[in-house]
């Protein structure tokens, strides 16, 4: 892996931050995100086999996000 000062110095800090912060964007505010759905499933112990199937997220990896 590149050290985070050579990828900073070919890619400036401020792409990475416009990129991470579009990713922010599609998850807070996208039509199709189930971000708010999932966040209240959590915030109010809601348990997976009690969520409706449309918010069920196929191929949940916990690998894929640590």
């Amino acid at each position: 892996k590149k050290s985070l000062m050579t990828q900073e110095m070919i890619k400036p800090i401020d792409e990475f931050r416009n990129r991470e912060l579009g990713e922010m964007w599609k998850n807070f505010y996208s039509p199709s995100s189930n971000y708010h759905s999932l966040r209240y499933f959590f915030v109010h112990k809601i348990e997976c086999v009690q969520q409706p199937k449309s918010v069920k997220l196929d191929n949940f990896k916990v690998s894929e996000y640590a």
